[in-house]
């Protein structure tokens, strides 16, 4: 193994390429930090994500089905989402969306750690928390656009679906990793 230091390169311009509401894809001519190799990136830039492992009184674990258009498929995932600019901090957003995709609240948060979901193309960090003893509360109140089936399932249970591809969210799944460590 050498003992070369990898520095980061330097971004000589950053130029916006297309703008949607979830993201932004900007090139980035860059050049590395020896100068010897320059190249242009496309970098997908959107605010950060939350994701949550979220455990009612029982213990059992809350998850998600929603469909999915990227995949075009339902998928089961646990709750998360985008960081809204008017939320305070990512662990209110984990609030938010942890009552609105599933009715459930709880006073007993533990931040478990960030991800980065993409770091080749994409700028965005996920935090990763972990809720507790949750109680269903609330009537669901998702977004316009989503349609979300809530599933209570036993933690042996939940690592099947990780572990036989049920859940592939690649997010989700990372959060398992984190969640593991923790526990």
């Amino acid at each position: 193994m050498s003992d070369k230091k990898i520095k980061p390169w330097k971004i000589l311009s950053r130029t916006p390429d297309y703008q949607c509401p979830v993201w932004n894809v900007s090139r980035n001519e860059v050049i590395s930090s020896d100068g010897q190799k320059k190249g242009s990136f496309f970098v997908t830039e959107t605010r950060p994500w939350i994701n949550i492992i979220a455990r009612d009184e029982s213990g059992r674990i809350i998850l998600v089905e929603q469909y999915r258009h990227g995949t075009e498929q339902v998928t089961l995932e646990i709750p998360g989402g985008v960081v809204d600019e008017s939320d305070s901090s990512s662990l209110e957003s984990a609030k938010r969306e942890l009552r609105e995709e599933t009715g459930y609240e709880s006073n007993h948060w533990t931040f478990l750690g960030k991800i980065s979901a993409n770091p080749a193309i994409m700028n965005n960090w996920c935090d990763v928390y972990l809720a507790e003893n949750c109680r269903h509360l609330n009537h669901q109140d998702p977004d316009p656009h989503e349609e979300i089936q809530v599933h209570l399932v036993s933690r042996d249970q939940f690592l099947d679906y990780v572990k036989n591809g049920r859940i592939h969210h690649a997010l989700a799944v990372a959060a398992v990793a984190k969640w593991l460590i923790y526990e």
